[in-house]
């Protein structure tokens, strides 16, 4: 395996609630070990309660009581690729495909600004290569220059230079989601014809954006592979030497497979490894594997998961969300996936009466 991802043998004793009780006292001081977190992960299910409600006193010692609010903004849904779990493939003739114009652009955010977004906003392209760095370098100035305090971009697998070009222009943050860390599977669900089937320049890509001067965001999309635990470690492995390397910032993305409208993969091949008693414990992993990290937790879930997910370790999500370009302002219909979307002043009431504060 990878040096960026190694997380050695997966084979682990159960531990005992004394050695559990060590190793969550350690994590009071600094990140847990890949080793760990591995023996966390093999602990009778009776004990993971405990791990999720350390792993909010950890949040609680970086992040006070702040959940922080992000907003994404769709600029195309024209993909290259072909995953078998989503809206957006090629292979989807039915789908109506748009790139925002600059004008476009400029009205979705400009609404979504004047609702109070102005602490965080995503903008989200599909695997567009017919949309130029350019451009959207362009739409990430012209962001900023409304006063945005961070520019977050979901985008395709880019270079060294774009990401820096990107950089210059004032992005903060490059998401970019791996999926699957196991090879079979990533293989398996990316076919060929498409950039993301190339696992090797996927994972190249994210030291691309941190030797760029950007913040990472990284995760793998649970229920695509049986192996949970080796998805979970992996992604920390990942994030922890991003972090060592290039002292960026880190965030986990933590979505679960969503059912598509039109995709060859329509429901999870893999449900038992992406129960909620896994999904809380995977965030709560997370944050005990880079403490400072943020960790988001999106309106895939429900408002009533999310409260508990903001408990457990969490402290970045959105509250309304239009997976499809101009589905704010422009009246476009569709979506990438399943999801939920919620206004800002219920989820700004939602989190004050968990005593939690919003910071948008």
């Amino acid at each position: 395996m990878d040096h960026r991802i190694n997380i050695g043998e997966m084979q682990c004793s159960s531990p005992q609630k004394e050695d559990v009780d060590r190793i969550l006292a350690n994590s009071f001081d600094r990140n847990l070990t890949i080793n760990e977190l591995k023996q966390l992960s093999f602990s009778s299910k009776e004990l993971w309660p405990t791990i999720i409600e350390t792993a909010n006193k950890i949040k609680k010692m970086f992040f006070k009581n702040n959940i922080y609010l992000y907003v994404p903004v769709y600029v195309s849904s024209v993909c290259v690729n072909d995953c078998l779990y989503c809206d957006f493939r090629r292979s989807n003739k039915g789908f109506s495909r748009k790139r925002l114009n600059f004008d476009e652009f400029k009205k979705e955010v400009n609404y979504l600004f004047e609702k109070g977004y102005k602490g965080k906003i995503e903008l989200v392209s599909a695997s567009d290569p017919g949309f130029p760095i350019t451009k959207f370098a362009e739409y990430i100035s012209y962001t900023k220059s409304l006063g945005t305090k961070e520019i977050l971009m979901n985008n395709r697998v880019l270079n060294f230079s774009e990401y820096k070009l990107l950089k210059d222009a004032g992005l903060d943050w490059s998401w970019l989601w791996f999926e699957s860390y196991n090879e079979e599977y990533f293989s398996k669900h990316h076919p060929k014809g498409g950039e993301k089937f190339d696992f090797k320049k996927r994972l190249d890509s994210y030291d691309d954006a941190a030797k760029a001067g950007l913040n990472i965001g990284i995760g793998v999309l649970l229920g695509l592979s049986p192996d949970w635990r080796l998805e979970i470690l992996s992604a920390i492995a990942h994030g922890q030497y991003l972090k060592r390397e290039y002292k960026t910032g880190i965030q986990f993305g933590t979505p679960r497979f969503c059912k598509p409208n039109n995709a060859p993969m329509t429901e999870s091949p893999f449900p038992e490894a992406m129960q909620d008693d896994i999904f809380k414990l995977m965030i709560a992993l997370y944050r005990l594997g880079i403490r400072d990290s943020y960790i988001g937790v999106s309106t895939r879930e429900s408002i009533e998961m999310l409260t508990e997910l903001w408990h457990g370790g969490g402290n970045l999500t959105n509250p309304e969300a239009k997976t499809i370009p101009g589905g704010y302002t422009l009246d476009t219909q569709g979506a990438q996936f399943s999801h939920n979307s919620y206004s800002l002043e219920r989820f700004i009431s939602e989190i004050k009466e968990q005593g939690l504060n919003p910071v948008y």
